[in-house]
């Protein structure tokens, strides 16, 4: 039994993705977001910006055409998802790259709130932001970071 299209309002089909085709993930994770315009101008400062798409692994020098070596990159370090492709060197408007900052450090928040299960001071909270938004989340779980602090090592982890 097949199950019914769905339709839109004016009467014409959705689009359904293949099962191959991923669907684009929601950004901004229903989390609680600690950081404030500090803790982003720390995140800002430290990540850099670039109005314009580049090659992450490659020099910015690299011409339209050439192939890819990295991943496709905009803003303030915002890795282009499937559905947000552009062309190598396309301008991006700030408040796209202040967007995709603020999604993309609310998905490091939710990486640290999962993380952490001790009481840290706002310092530190921006501080593992930061790092799971830099690093990656799987890099931040692995760096053995969480794991002193959850144990009350303050100085190990301040050492990781």
């Amino acid at each position: 039994m097949n199950p019914r299209p769905k339709v839109k309002p004016d009467g014409s089909r959705l689009k359904t993705p293949k099962s191959s085709e991923k669907a684009p993930r929601p950004r901004r994770p229903n989390v609680k977001s600690y950081l404030d315009e500090q803790g982003l101008e720390f995140i800002k400062r430290h990540e850099g910006q670039k109005l314009f798409v580049y090659d992450d692994l490659a020099p910015l020098n690299t011409r339209p055409g050439q192939p890819l070596r990295g991943r496709l990159t905009a803003g303030y370090g915002h890795k282009l998802l499937s559905h947000e492709q552009m062309p190598l060197g396309t301008p991006v408007a700030q408040q796209q790259s202040d967007a995709w900052l603020r999604d993309d450090t609310g998905e490091a928040e939710a990486a640290v709130q999962r993380g952490i299960r001790v009481p840290i001071s706002k310092p530190t909270y921006t501080a593992l932001t930061s790092f799971a938004y830099n690093a990656g989340q799987g890099n931040l779980a692995r760096s053995g970071v969480l794991e002193a602090l959850n144990q009350g090592q303050r100085e190990r982890a301040a050492q990781i």
